[in-house]
């Protein structure tokens, strides 16, 4: 038995999120005293995952470039999480994917000697326990406006290379006149006159070092989720969204980037469109809502 397993990543949360399956089944098939994750991000986004220590801050001798790092003689593993540390498991347009990061894992595992994965590619799509986190607020809203269609749009800025970063106000506002029944949760405070467009972010504790979980939670209310592959989008990727029945609308560089469920067949409607200007994203979006 190790005295630890740990998982890092020096990068960003939209990498975490999309460790969380991966990480639970380690830990699940590989027994240890302790399992810690150390990240640069909030220790919220896996505030739900048991047994699991979160620590602020990737210790130096924890290499990015490098898939594992063994310390024998304190019979404890690190596992490197970051897809990006080796451009194979990328596919173009800087495209991170399920199918990839399974194929990562166990090429690790395997480097390790360890047993493979024990589930296929599509059961890595994780589950949230929302419970675990400032949902309240959010109950409390949808239940006073059930039967009303929800769109959730991940508008905030790109902290990646998938996307460009346009403004997608004026595209918001324009939505919201044209779709009036509609509400329009959206993750970046927009300065409009227009009721039905709701910052989301005022539906958590805006206090709190992350609420991605929580805005997670409100895209299980939505109808349609649109983004740019990054932040909020990312965490509306849960299992429970992707078999549903959804649609997922995705604004990148590239169409691999359209979703992290990259060719394996999902229920969730999977749209994508390299648009950035405001006519273009419009028609596109208003032909599916």
């Amino acid at each position: 038995m190790h005295n630890i397993i740990g998982f890092y990543n020096h990068y960003n949360s939209g990498d975490i999120f999309e460790s969380r399956e991966f990480v639970r089944d380690i830990m699940e098939m590989c027994p240890a005293k302790e399992y810690v994750y150390y990240t640069n991000q909030s220790d919220r986004i896996l505030l739900d995952i048991d047994k699991l220590t979160v620590v602020s801050g990737v210790p130096e001798n924890l290499g990015m470039r490098v898939p594992s790092v063994s310390d024998i003689e304190n019979k404890n593993v690190y596992i490197n999480t970051w897809i990006g540390r080796d451009s194979r498991y990328v596919l173009p347009g800087f495209s991170c994917t399920l199918e990839k990061l399974y194929e990562m894992y166990n090429d690790i595992l395997a480097g390790l000697g360890w047993s493979g994965l024990s589930r296929e590619p599509i059961d890595y799509l994780t589950t949230i326990d929302y419970s675990k986190f400032d949902i309240a607020r959010i109950d409390k809203y949808i239940g006073r406006n059930l039967g009303k269609r929800m769109v959730f749009v991940s508008n905030g800025q790109v902290h990646s290379q998938q996307a460009k970063n346009f403004d997608m106000s004026y595209l918001i506002e324009r939505l919201a006149y044209a779709f009036p029944d509609r509400i329009f949760f959206v993750t970046s405070p927009v300065n409009t006159p227009c009721h039905n467009v709701i910052n989301a972010n005022l539906l958590t504790d805006m206090t709190s070092t992350s609420n991605l979980n929580e805005l997670s939670y409100l895209s299980t209310f939505c109808d349609v989720i649109i983004g740019r592959n990054s932040g909020p989008q990312v965490f509306s990727w849960t299992k429970e969204n992707c078999f549903s029945d959804k649609i997922n609308i995705t604004f990148s560089y590239n169409s691999n980037c359209k979703h992290f469920v990259h060719h394996t067949d999902i229920k969730m409607k999977r749209l994508w469109s390299n648009a950035t200007c405001v006519k273009k994203t419009f028609d596109f979006i208003s032909k599916e809502i």
